[in-house]
C-alpha cells in the first residue's frame, strides 16, 4: 500500500483511456455510462476504483438501474435505482469488494466536471454546503419517482449535444449540469435533517467560499492556519472566517480540520506508513501534536484507529 493516493482528472483519464474521447469535452467535462452493453470503458480503467483514488474535480454518479457499492471519504454507500452521489474535489473514492469492472450492474451514468469549469458555471455553493449536512458530509440522495423521471430526461438531453459536433458543446452541457446540481440540492434539502440558517449568499461570498474550498483541497496537507488561506485570497483572516461561516454554516478552521482528519484516516487505514511518516506528510511539528489533534477530533488516538481499521 502507498500513502500517495492516485490523483486523476479528466485529462489523465482521456490519456489512459482512448474510448473516453467520445465522452469528454476538452479536459473539463465528462459524461459516460458504466455497466451493461453501453460500457465502453476498459476493465483496466474501471479497476482504478478498486483502490483509493482522488479525483481532481467534481463527480456525480447517477444509478439509473441495477446497483453497486461506493466508498466516499471512508463512508460506504449502496447505490440502487434512482440513487445519486456527488463527490467534491479532494474526496477519496474507492469501490470495495474486489473487481470494480464486475461490480457494475444495470446502468450508471457518471458526470465529471473540472474545478476550473465548475467555477465558471457560477453555481451558488452556499446552497450546497449550507446546514449541518452539506454535500461534503452527506453526498448521497435517493430520488423519488418525480426526480427520477426528471433525471432520466436530463440524461436524454445530455446525450444529444455530447454526440454532436457543436461549437458550444461545453457551454450547453455546463448549463445542463448546473440544472442537475440544483435539482440534486433541492432533493438534499427535502431529505436532510434540519438545516442551519444558510440563506442565499451574495455572489462575492459564493465566489470567495468556492475559492477557499479549492485552496483547502489543494493545501490542507501543508497549511492549516487561517492566515495562509486569507493571504491567498487577499483578505483578512477575520473577514474570511465571516464569509465562510455565512456561506456554509461552518467555521473555516472546521473545514480545514475536516480535510486534514480525513487525510490522516486514509493514510492510517490504507497505507503502511509509520505514524512518524504521516506526521511528516501532514506537516505537523511532532507526533505529540498530531496525536492530540487526532484524538480531539475523533476521540481515539491514531494508533487505536489503525489497530481497528477494517
Amino acid at each position: 500500500m502507498n500513502a500517495d493516493f492516485l490523483t486523476i482528472d479528466i485529462s489523465k483519464l482521456k490519456s489512459a483511456e482512448p474510448a473516453l474521447e467520445n465522452y469528454t469535452v476538452d479536459g473539463d467535462l465528462m459524461v459516460v455510462e458504466l455497466g451493461g452493453d453501453s460500457m465502453d470503458v476498459s476493465k483496466r480503467t474501471l479497476n482504478l476504483l478498486a483502490h483509493p483514488l482522488r479525483f481532481d474535480g467534481y463527480l456525480i454518479f447517477f444509478c439509473v438501474t441495477g446497483g453497486f457499492r461506493l466508498e466516499i471519504n471512508l463512508k460506504t454507500y449502496d447505490l440502487g435505482p434512482g440513487s445519486m452521489v456527488g463527490i467534491l474535489p479532494g474526496s477519496i473514492v474507492r469501490m470495495p469488494g474486489g473487481d470494480a469492472a464486475d461490480l457494475f450492474s444495470g446502468r450508471t451514468v457518471v458526470f465529471g466536471v473540472s474545478i476550473s469549469f465548475a467555477s465558471s458555471l457560477h453555481i451558488d455553493l452556499s446552497k450546497i454546503f449550507s446546514g449541518k449536512l452539506g454535500a461534503f458530509t452527506c453526498p448521497f440522495v435517493k430520488l423519488d419517482s418525480g426526480h427520477l423521471k426528471l433525471g432520466k430526461e436530463f440524461l436524454e438531453l445530455g446525450n444529444h449535444p455530447m454526440s454532436m459536433p457543436l461549437k458550444y458543446k461545453k457551454e450547453a452541457l455546463g448549463s445542463l449540469i448546473s440544472s442537475i446540481v440544483y435539482t440534486a440540492v433541492d432533493l438534499w434539502k427535502e431529505t436532510s435533517p434540519a438545516e442551519g440558517t444558510g440563506g442565499v449568499a451574495p455572489t462575492r461570498q459564493s465566489m470567495v467560499f468556492d475559492r477557499f474550498m479549492a485552496l483547502v483541497s489543494e493545501y490542507h496537507t501543508r497549511e492549516r492556519g487561517m492566515a495562509f488561506y486569507a493571504g491567498k485570497l487577499s483578505l483578512t483572516p477575520k473577514y474570511l472566517s465571516k464569509i465562510v461561516r455565512q456561506a456554509s454554516g461552518r467555521s473555516a478552521p472546521d473545514w480545514i480540520d475536516s480535510y486534514v482528519i480525513l487525510e490522516a484516516k486514509h493514510m492510517l487505514r490504507y497505507s503502511d506508513s509509520t505514524i512518524k511518516e504521516i506526521v511528516f506528510r501532514l506537516n505537523f511539528p511532532n507526533q505529540s501534536v498530531f496525536y492530540k489533534f487526532f484524538k480531539a477530533h475523533t476521540g481515539i488516538t491514531p494508533s487505536e484507529y489503525r489497530r481497528n481499521r477494517v
